[in-house]
C-alpha cells in the first residue's frame, strides 16, 4: 500500500514523497517493514503523519486489524478536512474585512482628503493619480495572490499532458486502419477550423489571441474615424467620452469574449462535478451484476447527463478498441481538469491495479467524491455572502464619489469664480483642478470595478478568471452612473 502511494506523487504529492521514506530504507538500506515505519514516523516533518505511521506501527505489531484501523483514519480525515475548511472560512473572513477596509474604504477616504486639501491651493492631483493608477491595482493584485495563497490546500495539480501513460495507443499497422485515422484527422481540423470556439471551450485565455487584436483595431478605427481624440487634453475636457471609447469599450472587445467561454466552460465542469459521484456509483452498481468493466461504463454513461455522457462514452470505446482502462480512464482525468474527477479517477486506477475489486473501489470512489462535493459546495455558498459584502463596499464607493462629483464640485467651481471679487473667502476654490479630480474618479471607479470583480471570482470560485463577469458588470454600471448623473 505505501509503495503503491509513493509511486502516485502526481496526485498525491507530499505524503506520497513521505510513503517513499518507507520504502527506500526497506529498498536501500536494508531495514524491515516495521523498522522503516518507526524511523519515518520519527523523521517526518508532519504530525499528523508521524501519529499515522505510528498507529499503523502499532496495528501490524499488534495483529490487529489493518482495514478497520484505514476505514476509521479516513473518518479523522473527513473531521480534519471539516475543520481545515472552517479554518480557511475564518481566514478569509477577516482578509475580506481587511480588504473593504483598506483597498476600497481607504482609497476613498484619502480621495476625499486629498481633495480637501487642495481647496487650500496645494496640488494633490499627483498623489490622488498615485493611488488610483498605482496604489489600487497594486493592492489588489497582493490581495488576489493572498487569496490564492489561502486557497492552496484546496488545490490539486492536474496531470501533465507529457506523461507517456496519457498518450492514446498507437494505430495498428494495417492499411484500412491507416486510412480511417487519416480521414478522422482530416475531419478533425476541418471540425476545427469551422467550429473553432470548441478550442475556446477548452482553453478559454486562448481566445485572447483573435479578441485583443480585434480589440486594437476598434481603437485605431475610432480614432481613424475622429470619434475619439488621443491626447491628455481630451481625457481632460470630455472624461467620460474619451475613457469610454478609449479605454472601456476595447476592455470589453477583449474581456467578453473570454469572460463568455470562461463561464460556459465553467457551467460545463460543474455540471460534470455535480453528476460525477452519481455516474461512479451506477458504474459500480452494473460492474456488481457481472458485466464487464467496458459493458458496465456504457450503461452508465447512458445514465450520465450530455456533458458527462460523452466523456464516458469516448472512455468506453477506448476500452473497447484499446483494451486499456486505465489509460482511458487518465486521459479522462487529464481532459476534465477538475480536482474532483483527476483525483478521483487516479484512485480508481491505482486500487483497482491493487486490489482487483473493481465495483468496492468504484463505491469508495463515489462516496469520497461525494464528499469532496459536498466540502466545495459548502465552501461555495459560505464564500457568497463575502461577494456580496465587496460588491456592495463598490457600490457605496461608487455613490460617495457621484454626489462629490456632481454637488460638490459644481459648487466649488461657482464659489471659485467669486473668488476674484470676494475677498473675504478663507480660502480660493479657484486652485481646486476639478477637470482632473473628475477623471481620477471616474477612472478610480473603473479600477475598482474591474479589480473588485477580479477577488470576487477568486473569493466564490478561486478563480480569477470567474471574476469578469462581475467585473465587466460593474464597469457598465460605473459607466452608466456618472454617464446619467
Amino acid at each position: 500500500m505505501l509503495r503503491r502511494l509513493a509511486e502516485d506523487e502526481e496526485t498525491y504529492g507530499e505524503v506520497a514523497r513521505e510513503a517513499a521514506l518507507v520504502t527506500n530504507q526497506m529498498d536501500y538500506l536494508g531495514r524491515d517493514f516495521l523498522q522503516a515505519l518507526r524511523e519515518a514516523s520519527e523523521v517526518t516533518p508532519s504530525p499528523l503523519l508521524s501519529d499515522f505511521f505510528s498507529d499503523l506501527l502499532s496495528i501490524v505489531e499488534s495483529g490487529g486489524s489493518v482495514d478497520s484501523f484505514l476505514a476509521d483514519q479516513r473518518e479523522d480525515a473527513i473531521q480534519d478536512a471539516r475543520s481545515v475548511q472552517a479554518e480557511y472560512l475564518e481566514r478569509v473572513e477577516l482578509f475580506a474585512e481587511v480588504y473593504v477596509t483598506l483597498l476600497i474604504a481607504g482609497p476613498l477616504f484619502v480621495l476625499i482628503l486629498l481633495m480637501v486639501i487642495g481647496i487650500t491651493g496645494t496640488s494633490t492631483l499627483r498623489e490622488v493619480n498615485a493611488i488610483v493608477y498605482v496604489g489600487i491595482p497594486l493592492g489588489s493584485t497582493l490581495a488576489i495572490l493572498v487569496l490564492d495563497q489561502l486557497g492552496a490546500p484546496f488545490r490539486q495539480r492536474t496531470l501533465a499532458a507529457t506523461e507517456p501513460i496519457l498518450e492514446p495507443p498507437t494505430v495498428p499497422d494495417d492499411q484500412a486502419a491507416k486510412a480511417y485515422a487519416k480521414r478522422k484527422r482530416r475531419a478533425q481540423l476541418l471540425d476545427t477550423l469551422t467550429h473553432p470556439w470548441r478550442l475556446f471551450l477548452d482553453r478559454p485565455p486562448h481566445v485572447l489571441t483573435l479578441s485583443v487584436p480585434l480589440a486594437a483595431a476598434v481603437v485605431g478605427a475610432l480614432v481613424a474615424g475622429d470619434l475619439a481624440s488621443v491626447g491628455l487634453s481630451a481625457l481632460f475636457d470630455t472624461p467620460l467620452r474619451t475613457t469610454v471609447l478609449l479605454i472601456v469599450v476595447p476592455l470589453f472587445v477583449a474581456l467578453v469574449p473570454l469572460a463568455a467561454f470562461q463561464e460556459l466552460r465553467q457551467r460545463r465542469l460543474d455540471t460534470i462535478r455535480r453528476r460525477f459521484p452519481n455516474v461512479l456509483s451506477s458504474w459500480a452498481s452494473a460492474n456488481r451484476m457481472g458485466l464487464r468493466p467496458s459493458e458496465a461504463l456504457r450503461l452508465a454513461s447512458e445514465r450520465a447527463d450530455t456533458a458527462l455522457s460523452a466523456e464516458m462514452r469516448r472512455v468506453n470505446d477506448e476500452t473497447e478498441w484499446f483494451d486499456d482502462l486505465r489509460g482511458a480512464l487518465l486521459r479522462l482525468a487529464r481532459r476534465s481538469r477538475t480536482r474532483i474527477v483527476t483525483r478521483t479517477l487516479r484512485l480508481i486506477v491505482e486500487a483497482d491495479e491493487a486490489s482487483g475489486n473493481l465495483d468496492e473501489t468504484l463505491s469508495v470512489a463515489a462516496e469520497d467524491a461525494r464528499m469532496q462535493r459536498e466540502l466545495e459546495r459548502a465552501r461555495t455558498r459560505e464564500l457568497s455572502s463575502y461577494v456580496v459584502a465587496a460588491l456592495v463596499s463598490f457600490f457605496v464607493y461608487l455613490a460617495i464619489l457621484l454626489l462629490i462629483n456632481e454637488f460638490y464640485f459644481e459648487q466649488a467651481v461657482a464659489v471659485g469664480q467669486q473668488a476674484t471679487t470676494d475677498a473675504e473667502l478663507p480660502v480660493s476654490l479657484q486652485s481646486i483642478d476639478t477637470a482632473g479630480f473628475k477623471l481620477a474618479f471616474i477612472h478610480s471607479s473603473l479600477v475598482q470595478a474591474l479589480f473588485i470583480g477580479l477577488v470576487a471570482g477568486k473569493l466564490s470560485s478561486g478563480r480569477v478568471l470567474a471574476g469578469l463577469k462581475y467585473s465587466l458588470g460593474l464597469m457598465i454600471v460605473t459607466v452608466v452612473a456618472f454617464g446619467v448623473v
